[in-house]
Order: structure tokens, then C-alpha cells, then sequence
């Protein structure tokens, strides 16, 4: 690599508060929308990137990234509705010795359904995905954190007790399934308190995904700028939090 592009991806590190090239992160959900930009972003600062996504095959925008920064991005197979698929993953990142600073699980479904039309089935996946697959995947990944790593779970404000957001809207199971996400990263942070790993649920707001809709307020590039510069200040003091992209507190 010429240093020019070295300098370049180290002063867009610096800029992110986020170190140089020895920055090794993990992204769920990375085939597209928030994941996706994640991978991007983390690659130009120079980390290398362990992607992770249900059907890499047909995931051509990480495909293409791949090809642009080589041996920078690993594509993984992870279902995280799949104790197997979880446990498969883990066993082939430990035999590859992988460590990680930051752990970004990012992946997650909403199911639009209204009161009165609440079903089981709907119900139990987005708790699988949001939930259940995301206290999963830590646990398997955890030995894999640096000491004074970082785990930062994708939330939402649709989570708060307190500010009880929309609650009109037919996104009742979402808003339960993040409330639940909430005490997964409390308890998360006790667990990894003692190698001084910083568990988080960070709100990205609202943006414009295909699952945040074309309305939404913000553009992902922005959301995850914003979501990187804050993750780059913080510091083991902030376990346990739940914040904003803005790395402000957010009411549970």
C-alpha cells in the first residue's frame, strides 16, 4: 500500500478517534445498511474487518469491498437465530487465533404488526434476532475481546421504558425485543466488567435503511459517522450505558 494511502486511513482513524491499522473489529448484519457502512468505514481507517452476514454469496456489496481492500475484510456465515451457526463461527475464529477491539452486533429484524394483530411467530423472531441472538453471539465472541475492548450493540429509542416512543405504531414487538437488548448489555457489562470491556447499547436514530424507511432523518453515512466518533470516546466508565449516536445518555 503507498503511504500517501497509508497517511490518509490513519488521519481518518485519528478523526473517528479510532486507532491505526492494528484496529481489528467485528460487524453483524454487515451485508447491508448500517452493518454495511460499519464494514466500509472501519476498513478506511485501516482496521481489519471480520464481516458477518447470513448468505455471503449473495452479498455483493461486501463482495465488492472485499475486492477493493483485500485481505482487510473477512466475509463470514452467521445466522444468529442459530446456536449452531453461532457456535461454528466462534470455533473457526478461535482456531484462526482472531482477537477484536470492537464488537459491533448490528444485526436485527423488525415486524411491522398492531395491536390486535400481534402474533406469536412475529413476536418470537424479532426476541430471537434482537435479543436471543445478540446475548448469544457475545458470549461466544467474548473470549476473542482484547482487554479493554469494546461491545457495541445496535439499540433503539423504541426501547426506552421512559420515553415509550410511537406507541401507536404497529412496532410493538421491535420496542420489546430493544428493551430487552437494554438489560442484555447490563448484563454483558457485568460479565466482561472484570477485563475492563465496555458493553454499550448505542442508538443510531433514525435512519434511512430499508428498515428505518425513506422518511427517516438521517443518512446512514452520517449515522455511523456519528456512531464511530462517539465509540471512539469511550472509555470503560461508560459500561453499562445506553446512548445515543451522539454518545449522550439515553433515557431506559
Amino acid at each position: 500500500m503507498a503511504g500517501s494511502e497509508v497517511d490518509k486511513r490513519a488521519s481518518a482513524g485519528e478523526a473517528l478517534g479510532m486507532s491505526s491499522a492494528c484496529e481489528r473489529v467485528f460487524v453483524s448484519g454487515a451485508n447491508r445498511g448500517i452493518g454495511l457502512e460499519f464494514v466500509r468505514r472501519c476498513l478506511e481507517t485501516g482496521a481489519v474487518v471480520t464481516a458477518a452476514c447470513r448468505e455471503p454469496d449473495e452479498a455483493a456489496d461486501l463482495r465488492a469491498l472485499r475486492d477493493e481492500f483485500g485481505t482487510s475484510l473477512v466475509v463470514e456465515r452467521l445466522d444468529v437465530t442459530s446456536e449452531e451457526s453461532i457456535a461454528g463461527l466462534a470455533r473457526r475464529l478461535a482456531e484462526a487465533r482472531v482477537r477484536f477491539d470492537l464488537l459491533v452486533s448490528n444485526a436485527g429484524v423488525c415486524e411491522r404488526e398492531g395491536f390486535g394483530e400481534w402474533t406469536m411467530a412475529a413476536l418470537m423472531d424479532q426476541l430471537c434476532v434482537n435479543v436471543a441472538g445478540a446475548a448469544l453471539l457475545c458470549q461466544a465472541l467474548a473470549p476473542m475481546l482484547n482487554e479493554g475492548g469494546k461491545v457495541v450493540q445496535l439499540g433503539s429509542r423504541m426501547g426506552s421504558l421512559e420515553l415509550n416512543l410511537n406507541g401507536a405504531a404497529p412496532v410493538d414487538g421491535y420496542s420489546i425485543s430493544k428493551a430487552g437488548l437494554n438489560m442484555v448489555t447490563r448484563r454483558l457489562a457485568n460479565h466482561l466488567a472484570e477485563r475492563r470491556v465496555c458493553v454499550v447499547s448505542m442508538s443510531p436514530g433514525w435512519v434511512r435503511t430499508e428498515m428505518g424507511g425513506e422518511q427517516a432523518d438521517l443518512s446512514v453515512e452520517d449515522a455511523v459517522g456519528a456512531m464511530l466518533a462517539a465509540i471512539g470516546r469511550l472509555g470503560f466508565e461508560d459500561s453499562g450505558s445506553f446512548l445515543g449516536s451522539d454518545g449522550c445518555v439515553v433515557p431506559w
